[in-house]
């Protein structure tokens, strides 16, 4: 039940026909929902999935190094997200752990329908009072932009990066704060807020674009190896 959910992705422009080939195949054998794929490849992958059932998109703004025109912005008909930090009640989500929130935010917004897997773990009653809330900024408004959280009540620490000096760059060459509340608030309108404080280029609360309604499909697995899928 869970793979036709899965939307399988490949966006590196070093791709090989190989690589595309094995995606291909997999999403035959595995009856994927979907592909996203680099769009160089789309007909390609129309040729090889015809018939199968399996939705081919493509995503439009990511730095592909290819030529895109004609191809239409933001098509995604389902994107998988990797994982979630947190998860609450209502589903909305805090992403960007690993230090890529741009993007996923960006394919996440971007998606008809959108599904994510974690374990039990990751559920808490609210938001950023635990793991901490990635805030991710260009180098030069790093220290408006803490003293700026600071005022709203947060915590904020600059991620340094493992095993080398200094802090974590993300992909676009930006810093990421990452910050925490002592008591619960409104993700939604925070989302929004922290967005507004100039220097900010995103932020790790997921509760949906303001035009319209998001509520991503949750499948939470349990420690007896069950899984809960929330919708």
């Amino acid at each position: 039940m869970l793979n036709k959910f899965i939307e399988q992705t490949l966006l590196r422009p070093d791709a090989t026909q190989e690589d595309y080939e094995k995606l291909f195949e997999d999403a035959r054998k595995y009856k994927f929902y979907g592909v996203c794929i680099h769009p160089a490849y789309i007909k390609l992958a129309k040729r090889a999935l015809r018939g199968n059932g399996v939705k081919v998109v493509t995503v439009v703004g990511f730095p592909f190094g290819a030529n895109n025109s004609g191809v239409k912005a933001y098509e995604t008909a389902m994107a998988v997200g990797d994982g979630a930090d947190e998860i609450d009640s209502d589903n909305r989500l805090v992403k960007g752990g690993g230090g890529a929130l741009l993007l996923e935010k960006i394919v996440a917004y971007a998606s008809a329908s959108y599904a994510i897997v974690v374990d039990e773990s990751k559920i808490v009653e609210n938001l950023g009072l635990n793991f901490p809330v990635p805030v991710e900024v260009i180098p030069e408004a790093r220290v408006c932009v803490m003293v700026a959280l600071e005022k709203m009540g947060a915590e904020v620490t600059l991620r340094e990066a493992l095993r080398k000096a200094g802090p974590v760059i993300t992909d676009h060459g930006n810093l990421l704060l990452d910050i925490r509340f002592k008591e619960a608030l409104d993700p939604a309108l925070l989302e929004r807020e922290l967005n507004r404080i100039p220097g900010v280029v995103e932020n790790g609360f997921f509760t949906g674009p303001p035009d319209r309604s998001f509520r991503p499909h949750i499948f939470i697995g349990h420690a007896d190896g069950s899984v809960e899928r929330r919708a």
